[in-house]
């Protein structure tokens, strides 16, 4: 069981004379033997003779100072955070370490969307790009479903609310979007579990608080209908003209040109290096990486395109020394990236239902449609994909109205006769 520590207001806690005559305000925490000190987030400075040395409740900076009363509600707010963290850890051992430690966390303790800011900057274990991403979403999802969310507001209700506005159409800037799928609200409430299991370590939440939280939720996984782009679609991207003030959206067409042309995820992008490039007689240059995902080899034959080269040396990295193949200064967050990109679609004249579902995975799901048709090997192409076997490849194949007539050409007519 945990002591409880001891708290006081102190001012000049050095007892050390400047010239200014102005001094730092702290708080100084007493747990068992150890004592430590918790500065004030404002930092405000004033002088000993606007300070009460026998402060009362509410009363440490004295009434004439200008701030007294913003100073004040620091200190007791301060105060009343380390409360609640011993509270929480009441039944289990506290060192002052560890309670300054938490109390340095940003963000409001007693709301559950800053413990997620927080988790996401130091999670419990390493993330990899995509999967820190996928948190990012489900944060900025939860904070525009209820940006302030108290521990006390968690409840198989609440759960189930969030699932609903998930799946809901909503208006963004005008533009419609669609509910997510089955599939994607599953991945987010995967996130917002381990959240919540997280939370429970940290006494945060209760067992008996979390035990049932999820049991309302209700949604079917389907196996996705990836979408992909029609040559059509792609040629309409390809002829959009851009004003010299549109330099920015040019540049999200072009990195997405590049990803439908190579079949790289937008992250992928930001990793490749200069090295990786090799060229191969006869042929041309070939980009031999490391996928982000998985750490899979994959084999990427840019020289099919000419478009690839022309990217490449549009918004390739210029600085001599540097590794990183493109200019980092060209990448955006990739929610921003996939919201412009249906701008740029519906631009471009894309029909509504392309332009709604159009994100940078498209691009990759586009890429292998196209080696797909082309009669690619499915071995060849799970090399390409950087996938570890040929069952992920799979998935990417698609039989489309289009490759049903493309397939039937070789059919004896003669036999629609008997």
């Amino acid at each position: 069981m945990s002591k409880l520590p001891t708290l006081k207001p102190v001012i000049n806690r050095n007892n050390r004379k400047n010239k200014s005559g102005l001094y730092s305000i702290h708080i100084r925490v007493t747990l068992g033997r150890d004592t430590g000190y918790v500065s004030l987030d404002s930092e405000p400075r004033i002088a000993l003779s606007d300070w009460n040395k026998k402060p009362t409740y509410k009363n440490y900076v004295k009434n004439t100072h200008p701030l007294s009363f913003e100073i004040n509600q620091e200190i007791e707010s301060i105060m009343g955070k380390i409360h609640q963290i011993v509270k929480r850890h009441f039944d289990t051992s506290l060192i002052l370490k560890g309670l300054l430690k938490e109390l340095k966390k940003n963000g409001d303790s007693s709301y559950f969307n800053d413990y997620v800011r927080e988790y996401i900057k130091n999670p419990a274990k390493k993330l990899d790009i995509v999967t820190l991403e996928k948190y990012k979403a489900f944060l900025l999802h939860l904070d525009n479903f209820r940006p302030k969310i108290r521990f006390n507001d968690l409840d198989s209700k609440l759960a189930y609310d969030f699932q609903q506005y998930l799946q809901s159409d909503k208006k963004i800037n005008g533009v419609t979007k669609k509910g997510l799928e089955g599939a994607t609200i599953k991945s987010y409430f995967d996130k917002f579990k381990v959240i919540v299991r997280q939370a429970r370590v940290d006494k945060y939440l209760s067992l008996d608080q979390t035990f049932s939280l999820f049991d309302e939720l209700n949604y079917k996984v389907e196996k996705p209908v990836r979408t992909f782009l029609e040559k059509e679609d792609i040629d309409k991207l390809m002829a959009l003209k851009f004003t010299e003030k549109e330099v920015e959206m040019e540049r999200d067409r072009d990195l997405f040109l590049f990803q439908i042309h190579t079949g790289y995820y937008y992250n992928d992008l930001q990793i490749l290096k200069k090295r990786e490039i090799t060229f191969q007689p006869n042929e041309g240059d070939v980009i031999i990486s490391k996928r982000y995902k998985n750490n899979q080899i994959s084999i990427v034959p840019i020289f099919l395109f000419p478009i690839n080269q022309r990217i490449i040396e549009k918004y390739g990295n210029k600085e001599e020394g540097e590794e990183i193949l493109f200019d980092e200064t060209k990448f955006i967050e990739p929610q921003k990236y996939n919201f412009k990109l249906k701008k740029i679609a519906k631009r471009a004249g894309l029909s509504d239902e392309i332009a709604l579902k159009i994100s940078n995975k498209v691009a990759r799901h586009t890429y292998f449609q196209l080696l797909i048709r082309s009669g690619v090997n499915p071995a060849i192409a799970a090399k390409i994909a950087g996938h570890s076997d040929e069952k992920s490849t799979k998935s990417y194949y698609a039989i489309e109205v289009r490759d049903v007539l493309e397939g039937i050409k070789g059919i004896n007519h003669s036999l629609s006769r008997s």
